[in-house]
Order: C-alpha cells, then structure tokens, then sequence
C-alpha cells in the first residue's frame, strides 16, 4: 500500500472520529434539557439587536418576526452602519405597524474594530439600558418563542447562549448543501432560528450564531 493510501485512509478515520464525536455530543446535550424558569420567577428585560445591511431575500418577514415574541419586557434596535442604506424605509415601515412594542433604528458606524458588523453593533450595546443583549441577524426568522428559550437557557453558571441557524427555502444545489451541514452540525434543538436565504451570496450568513449574554459575562469586564 502507497503512502498516498495511508494518507487517504488516516483522514478518512479522522473524519469519521469526528462525527462519531459529533453525535456523541448531541446525544448528550439532549439527554440534559434546560430547566425552565418557574412561573414565579421574574424575566430580564432583553435588548433584541438587529443588524442590517441591504435587504435580504424575505426581509420584510424575518423582521416582523423580532415583533412577534411572546416575551413581556424587551425592545428591539435596529443598527444601519449608513444613513443611506435602502433597508431603512422598510424597517420603518414595519416598525410603524407595531406602535406597541419598543423600537429604534440606529444608524452610523463605530470604527472600534475592523470587523464592520461589531462597528455597527457597538451604537446598540452603548444606547440599550438592558442588561441582557440578544443579537440576531437580519436573515434570521425568529420563532414566537426564541427570547424566553434563550433566558430559559441560563444558569448562574451561563455566560453565554449561542444557537446556531436553519436553513430553508434553497433554490440551488449550493443552498441545498449548506443547509444540509447546518443539519448536522446543530447539536441542540431547544432554540431554532431559521436562516432564509435564496442563493450563493447569502449561503455564506448561514454560520452566523444567535447570542444572548449577560453584560456581567463580557469579556471586557
């Protein structure tokens, strides 16, 4: 047997270890559910932060759904890096058909990095008087119950809840793909947010993670 041989079977195990690893994980994961907060316990009030940049296929949904939580006390902010950005008359259409709930649209860029999507977020983290930050991005269509599975999945021991996305609604081989490795790649199914996306050029926002943190948990402090 060659070398090349060797090789291609050495990764070939790798491979499989890592799955088998993967499974492993998962099983154990679901074996231990979050305990749900009783009935008596009061929930945090959550700053849900939006990212945008440009409209995405399916925007007008994916943002109704930061409206439609059965969750008491939370606000939503909005973050455009440009004053300019076509995204703006929609976001303050759909704000505007939902008077009720908290909303504000943030625009300008705060170069405290050279990732341009923390530049745009800082606006939010500065303004928001939560203590409790959910960020969610733009594509992202959130179940009615998102906010109080993540607060659900917090303990004194939790610094912070990521939730990997779902794809749906490819319309191409390459979409069809990337939502087949989110598929395996989700080890917890207790928070679900659904990525919409319509060909290659979103294919790439499917591994963006939902995070909710604690202010107490920064890094910073």
């Amino acid at each position: 047997m060659t070398l090349q041989n060797w090789i291609m079977i050495s990764f070939c195990l790798i491979l499989c270890l890592v799955q088998a690893a993967s499974l492993f994980v998962a099983w154990w994961r679901l074996r231990h559910r979050v305990a749900r907060r009783s009935s008596d316990t009061p929930l945090p009030f959550i700053a849900l932060v939006r990212p945008l940049c440009g409209k995405d296929a399916f925007e007008e949904e994916t943002l109704r759904s930061s409206f439609l939580q059965n969750y008491p006390a939370y606000e939503i902010l909005f973050c455009v890096a440009s004053p300019y950005d076509p995204v703006i008359p929609l976001v303050k259409k759909v704000m505007a058909d939902y008077p009720a709930q908290p909303a504000r649209l943030l625009t300008g860029e705060d170069r405290i990095s050279k990732n341009p999507k923390i530049n745009n977020l800082n606006k939010a983290w500065q303004q928001t008087c939560s203590d409790w930050i959910v960020m969610a991005d733009s594509n992202l269509l959130l179940p009615s119950h998102y906010l109080r599975t993540l607060v659900n999945s917090f303990d004194d021991q939790t610094g912070l809840v990521s939730s990997p996305a779902v794809g749906i609604r490819p319309l191409n081989l390459w979409g069809r793909w990337k939502r087949q490795c989110l598929i395996h790649i989700r080890h917890d199914g207790s928070c679900l947010p659904i990525s919409r996306t319509r060909d290659l050029r979103k294919a790439r926002r499917f591994s963006g993670v939902v995070m909710c943190w604690s202010r107490a948990a920064d890094w910073r402090h």
